[in-house]
C-alpha cells in the first residue's frame, strides 16, 4: 500500500477514535457532578492527559446525543453572570 494512503486512512482513524473518546470522557466528566461544556472541555483535556482536545460546540453536540439516549441529563440553571447555563450529568 502506498505510504500517503496508509498515512491518510491512519490519520482519518485517529480523527474517528479521538472523536469517540472525547464523547466518552465528556459523558465520565458529567457522571462525576452537575457541569457545563466549559469545564467538561478542561475535564477532557485532564482526563486525556492533553492529548485530547473538544471545543464547546463539540462537546454539546455529544452531551446531546448522550442525553437523547438516556446516558446523562441536563438542566438550565440561572447564571449570576450571564445567561442561563445548562448543566450535564
Amino acid at each position: 500500500m502506498d505510504q500517503v494512503i496508509l498515512d491518510s486512512l491512519l490519520a482519518q482513524w485517529e480523527e474517528s477514535y479521538k472523536k469517540g473518546l472525547a464523547q466518552f470522557l465528556a459523558a465520565a466528566a458529567a457522571a462525576q457532578r452537575k457541569a457545563y461544556p466549559y469545564e467538561i472541555k478542561a475535564a477532557i483535556s485532564a482526563l486525556s492527559h492533553n492529548t485530547i482536545r473538544a471545543d464547546e460546540n463539540s462537546i454539546y453536540r455529544s452531551l446531546n446525543r448522550l442525553a437523547d439516549s438516556g446516558i446523562v441529563a441536563s438542566q438550565v440553571q440561572p447564571s449570576e453572570t450571564g445567561p442561563s447555563r445548562r448543566y450535564f450529568f
